[in-house]
């Protein structure tokens, strides 16, 4: 009796702890072009893969906004709304915003980081499902 409980302890804990890092993680950089001021890159993933939006400015300096279309999901560094996307988890020196889950409903969703004052440029991010 005492063993069958721990098959089910290990299961739930292969579950539960070690599957989610198991999902493959897509790191998208920004399209940097100095001579535009939208910056446009298309970001292909799998279905419920992670996504990691990378954009080129320094954590050091001022956090950017970043957008899920028109709506703000992240203003110096607080969300704004209940999405779950976790910002700066990505990259070691770049601000990143982190998709945990792709779903069918992101796909051709446009994400943007701007730069703080001044807003010299836009950084977009167009997420496109493989296999739709």
């Amino acid at each position: 009796m005492a063993h069958g409980r721990w098959n089910v302890l290990v299961l739930v804990f292969v579950y539960i702890i070690l599957l989610p890092s198991l999902k493959a993680q897509v790191l998208c950089p920004a399209a940097v072009n100095v001579f535009e001021r939208v910056n446009n890159v298309t970001c292909s993933v799998d279905p419920n893969n992670v996504l990691c939006l990378v954009c080129p400015i320094l954590k050091s300096a001022n956090e950017p906004e970043w957008y899920r279309g028109h709506k703000t999901i992240y203003r110096r560094g607080h969300k704004t709304g209940e999405e779950i996307y976790l910002i700066n988890e990505c990259h070691s020196t770049l601000n990143s915003l982190k998709l945990t889950e792709i779903e069918i409903d992101q796909h051709r969703k446009v994400f943007s980081c701007i730069p703080g004052e001044p807003a010299n440029a836009t950084y977009s991010f167009t997420v496109e499902l493989k296999g739709t």
